[in-house]
């Protein structure tokens, strides 16, 4: 086997070189935190850290908080065992004599070993495109995704290596380059729903390992639902089944649209007589999710280290109301050094790889960057009718990748105030707000780098800040960076408007089948149709299906008697009518075929404005407008992934066990990640499907009229 299709098991994974490490080149928040030999408590505390710094150690636990110690039994002579003996015996792992060579090990402690994880999904398209050096023995057939039809009860030495790694219950410890590597988990704060809410950070998720493709791709694993961090404040860390049930779907529905994110790798749960999480409804199943991405760094990250002004105004009003006698809070005070490190560290080849000659200056450089993909992200998001729920600035990645999947929506009937989180009371992240939103975003980020543009503009003449760019600098002088700096946010905003809609009417003319661009296109046709769509109340994503199968040659001209023609029209007018998901009628369906028409005719027109382009595209003797309905096809989704269905699925998962739930998600799994395939007979009748036809059909249906604009809460 040649090293470039070399596979590796899940400990042996090639890391990349100290330089392109990211807690050998962040800073850890504080050295005294407990190391891999000093694993106490302060990993389990949630605390403000008033020390400058990007990262903390803290190991994968996926256990109950709060911690349940064990009584002791005085009548044996035993003593209480303390919370710090505790945690140290989950954390002392076996073999623990430090490492002989680079890389790292998958240890285990006594008590870990007592932990059942177990696998129920699994993505394939993830490992494909992101870790395709990574052997995972017979974990697709034990999931039920391989090609055969056999099923294995139990997993391989490599394939329970990686479900032992994903869960949490092994922890990978060693050392790139002579120096320690471990878990970790990062330092951010954020604006959440429009208000400052200091540090945030990880308090779920612990980033388990960094590796490295033969191609040179870069790749971060982080668990989600892992347990305890520094940063999980009054949460447990945990995370329901629902909750991972929801991202591992999702995630690979949008890499398969075409959408930026995160990927899914795994997901895992623990029996429930082993981990059950409390939510407000009472105990249910655990979930610890794999997901992969370049970096999870997001906006969050700077504004940590450069609080805006508002911070400290709050501040000083809570020291007010406290009679000020409790000090200035140091979390909130700038770390001019730790966004020099950072900014560097996300424009360079681990990040943003910017590609900077050397001292240039790059902090307006990684801002423009930041937010020309961030445009382009939010600009797929409304042309595929995607609802993230909470924009919050620690939800938004300097990668423009979609993150932290919440209560999320693909919007059913087309409505541009659709609200599909059950906790953002005001609208604030509505559907047709997303791109502002995204916006605000990132004029934080502008905001946090605004001195250091300033520096690298006024100060330096377009060269890059240096170690101590800020040491000894007066207030006055920084004040008129940051001003400098924050002027450039304007240029920002325009440049990312500017992308925005060239990017949503590139994609939108995609899914109309239009090879050119004219400038009423989008009053004319692409408005045309969704005004359409809102005035009654009609299905998003399957009226663009339904779309995919007109032809310009369905409408006839004035002069026209041709029946066939006539037929093949009122046949699709009667598809594009049934595309009313709630309550229809007669007169309904007669007012949305009156209300299309209109707009067919200009559709007809535009299309056979292209014919000859068309006909250059595929040959003149092959037939263009199937062809262009077969392009229109491989962009309009057949298979999209409701609330309805998300709801069923995890239900499903709840009630079931073993074979039987690896197989249910692995069916919504495949279809998600395929889902412009031409489910359950697409246009044959009823009486012509069989059962598997008729199940995937209904897969691709509507669902419950009940279950329509199905609302998520924060805790999904």
């Amino acid at each position: 086997m040649s090293s470039a299709r070399a596979k590796h098991s899940f400990s042996r994974l090639p890391l990349p070189p100290s330089s392109e490490v990211s807690q050998h080149n962040l800073t850890l928040i504080d050295p005294s935190l407990p190391s891999r030999e000093n694993p106490h408590t302060a990993q389990r505390r949630s605390q403000t850290f008033p020390k400058a710094g990007h990262w903390a150690r803290v190991t994968p636990l996926p256990i109950a908080f709060p911690y349940r110690l064990p009584r002791a039994d005085t009548n044996k002579g035993e003593t209480q065992v303390g919370i710090e003996e505790w945690l140290r015996d989950w954390d002392v792992y076996e073999d623990d004599g430090g490492m002989k060579a680079d890389g790292v090990e998958a240890r285990l402690s006594e008590k870990r070993a007592r932990l059942e994880p177990e696998l129920i999904g699994l993505s394939s398209t993830c490992i494909e495109d992101d870790l395709p050096h990574l052997d995972i023995g017979n974990a697709l057939a034990y999931t039920g995704q391989s090609k055969g039809d056999e099923q294995p009860e139990q997993l391989d030495a490599a394939a329970q290596e990686m479900v032992d790694c994903v869960s949490g219950k092994k922890v990978l410890v060693g050392q790139v380059d002579g120096k320690e590597y471990g878990p970790w988990s990062s330092r951010y704060a954020g604006h959440q729903f429009g208000v400052w809410a200091g540090q945030l950070g990880d308090g779920r998720a612990t980033s388990i390992l960094e590796t490295k493709t033969s191609d040179g791709k870069r790749q971060e694993i982080q668990l989600k639902g892992s347990g305890r961090t520094p940063f999980s404040r009054s949460a447990d860390g945990l995370a329901v089944l629902r909750s991972g049930v929801r991202e591992f779907l999702c995630a690979e529905a949008m890499a398969a649209l075409g959408i930026p994110t995160s990927r899914a790798l795994s997901l895992c749960t623990f029996p429930l007589h082993q981990l059950q999480v409390v939510r407000e409804n009472g105990p249910e199943p655990s979930s610890v999710l794999a997901r992969v991405a370049p970096t999870f760094l997001r906006i969050g990250s700077f504004e940590v280290l450069n609080p805006p002004e508002e911070a400290r105004h709050m501040q000083f009003f809570m020291l007010g109301m406290a009679g000020g006698g409790h000090g200035e809070d140091d979390s909130l005070k700038r770390d001019w050094e730790g966004l020099r490190t950072l900014g560097e560290w996300v424009a360079g080849p681990a990040g943003l790889a910017l590609g900077l000659k050397e001292d240039e200056a790059w902090a307006k450089k990684l801002v423009m960057e930041v937010a020309t993909r961030n445009a382009k992200m939010v600009a797929a998001w409304q042309v595929y009718g995607f609802c993230h729920g909470v924009i919050n600035t620690d939800n938004v990645s300097v990668l423009g990748i979609t993150i932290d999947y919440g209560p999320y929506a693909f919007m059913d009937v087309y409505d541009p105030f659709h609200i599909c989180n059950h906790s953002d009371h005001e609208g604030r992240y509505d559907y047709r707000k997303q791109p502002t939103m995204i916006m605000y975003a990132i004029n934080s980020l502008v905001n946090s780098l605004a001195e250091v543009i300033g520096c690298e503009e006024l100060a330096l003449n377009g060269k890059a800040i240096l170690p101590g760019w800020a040491d000894g600098v007066d207030e006055k002088t920084l004040e008129e960076w940051g001003r400098f700096g924050a002027d450039s946010g304007k240029e920002v905003e325009r440049s990312v408007m500017r992308t925005f809609k060239a990017e949503h009417k590139r994609l939108y003319l995609q899914r109309f089948g239009l090879r050119t661009e004219k400038e009423d296109d989008l009053p004319n046709i692409v408005d045309g149709f969704l005004n359409i769509l809102a005035m009654h109340e009609l299905d998003f994503h399957a009226s663009f299906r339904v779309l995919s199968a007109f032809q310009p040659t369905m409408v006839p001209d004035s002069s026209s008697s041709d029946q066939n023609k006539k037929e093949a029209l009122e046949d699709f007018l009667d598809r594009m009518a049934d595309c009313i998901p709630k309550k229809s009628t007669d007169q309904k369906k007669s007012e949305v075929k009156q209300s299309m028409r209109p707009w067919l005719k200009t559709y007809a027109k535009r299309i056979l404005d292209e014919e000859k382009q068309w006909q250059t595209a595929v040959g003149l003797d092959k037939d263009w407008q199937e062809y262009r309905c077969g392009e229109m096809r491989k962009v309009n989704p057949r298979f999209v992934l409701r609330q309805w269905l998300l709801e069923e699925t995890i239900k499903k998962l709840e009630e079931g066990e073993g074979l039987e739930r690896r197989r249910v998600l692995a069916h919504i799994l495949k279809m998600a990640t395929d889902p412009f395939k031409a489910y359950g007979g697409e246009l044959l009748q009823s009486d012509e499907l069989d059962a598997q036809q008729r199940e995937e059909r209904r897969l691709c249906g509507f669902g419950a009229k009940e279950m329509l604009g199905f609302q998520c809460s924060c805790s999904s």
